[in-house]
C-alpha cells in the first residue's frame, strides 16, 4: 500500500477589523464563506491489480492576524494505493494486500 496526503491553502479575502461593532456579521458580510464538501471516490484496475481510495475536504475559513482577518480557502486530499501481489499461477489464489 502506498498513501500520499496533500493540503492546499489559499488566501481568499482580507479585512482590516475596526471598532468594536459585531464582528462576526462584518466579517460574513464582507468575506467569501464556502461550506465544507467532501469527496470519496473508490477505483479498481483489475487487469492492472491496481485499487486506490481517494478522500478529499475542501471549504474555508477565517484566521486573526492581528488586526487583520483573513478568508482562506483549502483542499485536504488523501490517497491509498493497493496493488496486488500475486502468490500463484491460479488468479483464485491472488491476494490482495
Amino acid at each position: 500500500a502506498r498513501t500520499e496526503k496533500r493540503c492546499f491553502y489559499f488566501i481568499l479575502g482580507k479585512m482590516r477589523m475596526g471598532g468594536c461593532g459585531n464582528v462576526e456579521k462584518t466579517v460574513r458580510a464582507k468575506l467569501p464563506q464556502r461550506k465544507r464538501h467532501y469527496y470519496i471516490l473508490k477505483v479498481r484496475d483489475t487487469s492492472l491489480g491496481v485499487e486506490k481510495l481517494i478522500c478529499k475536504v475542501a471549504g474555508s475559513f477565517y484566521a486573526v492576524c492581528g488586526e487583520d482577518i483573513y478568508c482562506i480557502a483549502f483542499l485536504h486530499s488523501f490517497k491509498v494505493s493497493f496493488t496486488s501481489s500475486v502468490t500463484s499461477s491460479n488468479p483464485e489464489n491472488n491476494v490482495i494486500i
